[in-house]
């Protein structure tokens, strides 16, 4: 079987116990290289460094992306 190029990524456990239905559906495909969210948010850590509260950022507007 080949490589998935694209597919949803690997979430830490403190996010996938918070959202456990999401998480429980997007665990159950083969992860990729790559996912959406990090194409979009290629520059994911200075976009969390310039915030105030980098964790609320990535709640609010990244992992509902992922």
């Amino acid at each position: 079987m080949g490589h998935v190029i694209v597919g949803p990524r690997p979430e830490v456990e403190k996010w996938v116990t918070v959202y456990p239905e999401r998480w429980k559906k997007v665990l159950s495909v083969r992860p990729g290289i790559t996912d959406n969210a990090s194409i979009v948010y290629r520059s994911e850590e200075s976009i969390l460094a310039g915030s105030e509260d980098p964790e609320k950022k990535y709640k609010e507007i990244i992992l509902p992306r992922n």
